[in-house]
């Protein structure tokens, strides 16, 4: 289609709580005028949670934060909280590297 893309990923700490600056620190790189006239692209595993807490991040703050900056997601703009996409559950069986 021509259009020039700015692509950018990133893998949330297992709470989360990086998801939200990271997000605002790639929405500001890509507001630059040498991106102007692209688009983002930006896949992320955010690590949220349907009920955050002071240590989890929750879904719907984080739906509130991307959609405060003119973003969305796959999921829309207010993803449903019972929507699960990952059960961790860690077992001697399951190596992490």
């Amino acid at each position: 289609d021509g259009v020039p893309y700015l692509i950018a990923s990133f893998h949330g700490d297992t709470n989360g709580l990086a998801t939200i600056p990271v997000v605002k620190a790639v929405h500001k790189l890509a507001a630059q005028p040498k991106f102007a006239g692209y688009e983002l692209l930006f896949g992320l595993d955010a690590n949220t949670y349907a009920k955050g807490s002071s240590s989890k991040q929750d879904v719907l703050q984080f739906a509130d934060a991307y959609t405060s900056l003119g973003l969305s997601s796959c999921w829309g703009d207010r993803p449903n909280p019972a929507n699960h996409t990952t059960f961790n559950a860690r077992t001697y069986l399951q190596p992490q590297l």
